[in-house]
């Protein structure tokens, strides 16, 4: 007998390291750059958590150390390969970072990202905190995927395709102080007006198409 298992796309995962996950956090808690307004909102139309700018140069350091990651998704899983949209090659475009900042009861509803891949840093947790995958199996069933997250996890990150529909449970806890932090961004193909342009401040290399 035998019992086989159809292919299909994960995550990756790993850590930072030490200086750019301080880098990061102090940003995080400082808070300086301008706040910014994404389409995740509640039906008061209200944001469900508080979003932040990360400045230029955490974002070319995040940069560095992301875009190796890429080909490491590339050897492991097919969507990469698999998109043919291009008649040629085009660069990797590092898009800009945001921070997000939850506090108790504070979520991020069901959602999907632009560009080709996404990816998730998690900076300060609460002690239980839920990252949630949603995705339909062979036969269209709706599956889920959870990551139970504690603060052991603080300076991992997580690299999946942007289509794949994620979201962040409420955390709860008896300090309404207490803060979630965590870290979005996408990685594009970039467009031809850019290219000419020279307007994309976080090319980078290797290409895809």
């Amino acid at each position: 007998m035998e019992i086989l298992q159809l292919p299909n796309d994960g995550y990756i995962r790993h850590s930072l390291p030490t200086d750019l996950f301080d880098a990061l956090l102090t940003e995080a808690f400082e808070c300086n750059n301008q706040k910014i307004v994404t389409g995740l909102v509640r039906t008061d139309g209200n944001q469900t958590c508080d979003h932040y700018g990360m400045s230029d140069k955490n974002t070319n350091d995040l940069k560095d150390f992301i875009f190796p990651y890429i080909d490491h998704y590339r050897e492991n899983f097919t969507y990469l390969n698999d998109i043919h949209y291009l008649s040629s090659n085009s660069p990797y475009v590092f898009g800009k970072p945001w921070y997000n900042i939850q506090t108790p009861n504070q979520y991020l509803p069901i959602h999907t990202h632009q560009g080709i891949l996404s990816y998730t840093i998690w900076l300060k947790l609460p002690i239980l905190s839920d990252f949630l995958f949603s995705y339909t199996d062979i036969l269209g069933n709706i599956k889920s995927y959870k990551i139970e997250l504690s603060p052991k996890d603080n300076g991992d990150f997580i690299i999946f395709p942007n289509r794949l529909s994620h979201q962040i449970y409420p955390f709860l806890s008896d300090d309404p102080n207490e803060t979630r932090i965590s870290i979005s961004g996408n990685i594009f193909l970039q467009g031809v007006e850019d290219f000419k342009s020279g307007k994309n401040l976080y090319v980078g290399h290797p290409l895809s198409k």
